[in-house]
């Protein structure tokens, strides 16, 4: 009869403690290994969402997609055009209907992997996208308090100086992005709900001539000086 083999209490022990110590080793490789991956898809995104902005000023005069139908300080309306509505045909999302439909799935390709549930907000059962496009490019209403202000008009890509300097979509808290009234978007405005750092301290984002980069920001105002520094409010025709 063959003789049975026993674990003593200490053998079982340090067996469970080598199978901890070594988890604990590669856990973090696997998490970085993961948010690789996912900066990779994000970038991806990113790259598709500034293809289609593309694509679109070439049907559209060399204008970029108005930033929202409404004034820029609004919230936009899922059953008006901005953006977002803009492009969708444009990323192979196919057509954006209005008014949207309630059983409406907002395509993957507008939401970064690596996004929490907290940086993505749904109201009326509809997801708003974790990428944000700055309002400075436009909106179709006149300002009436200042309506020689050209910081609202749409933007033409053929009149802007510096198209590998200026930013156009990057990574967006949604659920930061809101108005006095509660609401909730994807547009950010200039500098502001930017979750700088959701990809390992880095953050991605295009410019206008379509080229994608995952870069380290330390804080809102270096974002500012290296991101947004060529849309000047002193020199309007500097670069629009």
């Amino acid at each position: 009869m063959k003789k049975m083999i026993h674990f003593t209490l200490i053998e079982l022990l340090v067996v469970v403690a080598i199978i901890a110590i070594l988890a604990s080793m590669l856990l973090p490789a696997l998490n970085s290994a993961r948010e690789r991956a996912h900066i990779a898809s994000c970038q991806s995104n990113v790259k598709q969402l500034a293809s289609g902005a593309l694509s679109y000023t070439v049907d559209y005069n060399d204008y970029m997609p108005i930033a929202n139908q409404g004034a820029s300080w609004t919230s936009p309306s899922r059953d008006e055009p901005y953006w977002l509505s803009e492009i969708y045909p444009y990323v192979g999302a196919g057509e954006y209907e209005f008014p949207v439909p309630e059983d409406f799935k907002l395509a993957n390709i507008f939401n970064c992997p690596s996004a929490s549930e907290k940086e993505v907000r749904t109201t009326n059962d509809i997801v708003w996208s974790s990428y944000g496009y700055p309002w400075m490019f436009g909106d179709a209403s006149l300002n009436v308090v200042q309506p020689t202000n050209f910081w609202y008009y749409p933007r033409k890509t053929t009149r802007i100086g510096h198209p590998s300097q200026q930013g156009v979509f990057i990574d967006l808290d949604s659920y930061r992005r809101s108005n006095d009234q509660g609401e909730f978007q994807d547009k950010y405005d200039a500098w502001q709900h930017l979750p700088l750092g959701r990809h390992d301290g880095r953050t991605t984002h295009s410019y206008v001539d379509g080229h994608v980069r995952t870069k380290r920001f330390p804080d809102e105002a270096s974002f500012t000086e290296t991101f947004l520094h060529v849309v000047n409010r002193n020199c309007p025709k500097c670069y629009f």
